[in-house]
């Protein structure tokens, strides 16, 4: 990741560091999401400005070095955003229309793809489109990216070759928001979250991370609605 390898704590107490924190982030969703049934976005907007403070206080060091601005790795992130924005919607229009004539085909019955869509847009249905593209950038874009790529991920490379570290922390990325939300929003986080990890570990940063995962809520949920 960054230089300072040897300032990194060892591979028992990186695994130890996780543990915990990973363990009540599922029971949080599952318990929040499942049993209380509360809004995702009330979890998640309560979940990530949590995970990023304690993400800063455990790697404070490597954190200031990680979100360092540098104007090249701006460019990579709106570049990024750019084509995973396009790819998620040329995806979700080519998924459409299979459910779509796989319904006309079939019983007429609604495809469990479009159940879902509606269920996670339900989620926000109360809420003004703007206020959840921005919070969404804000809370999610940097909280997430701080905690999963800039702690998770790092904590992963020091018992790991990196490659296997970003696949790692990407199911394990996935699997939450599977607990959360159900199996469509964990194939979308499973896809972004292999692209942030790569952009992470690629360009030492998180700065495109981030702004990737921003400008990806903002567009998706209030400039040009995927769903």
């Amino acid at each position: 990741m960054t230089a300072n390898i040897k300032d990194k704590p060892p591979a028992r107490r990186s695994i130890n560091d996780l543990r915990a924190p990973l363990m009540m982030l599922y029971v949080y969703a599952f318990c929040g999401g499942r049993m209380a049934e509360l809004s995702m976005w009330v979890l998640l907007a309560v979940m990530a400005p949590v995970i990023g403070v304690l993400s800063f206080v455990f790697e404070r060091k490597l954190m200031r070095e990680l979100v360092a601005f540098r104007p090249t790795n701006a460019l990579y992130g709106l570049g990024a955003a750019a084509l995973l924005y396009g790819f998620f919607s040329l995806a979700l229009q080519h998924v459409a229309g299979l459910s779509i004539g796989a319904t006309l085909e079939g019983d007429g019955s609604v495809p469990a793809f479009f159940v879902e869509l509606v269920r996670i847009k339900g989620h926000a249905s109360a809420i003004h489109p703007a206020i959840v593209g921005i919070a969404g950038a804000v809370l999610l874009g940097v909280s997430e990216e701080l905690f999963w790529r800039g702690f998770v991920q790092t904590r992963l490379m020091i018992m790991m070759p990196h490659s296997v570290a970003v696949i790692l922390a990407t199911g394990v990325y996935a699997g939450f928001y599977a607990v959360l939300m159900g199996t469509l929003a964990a194939l979308a986080a499973g896809i972004c979250g292999l692209i942030f990890g790569i952009l992470t570990i690629r360009l030492r940063s998180l700065v495109p991370a981030m702004i990737c995962h921003s400008l990806v809520w903002v567009f998706a949920l209030w400039i040009l609605p995927l769903v």
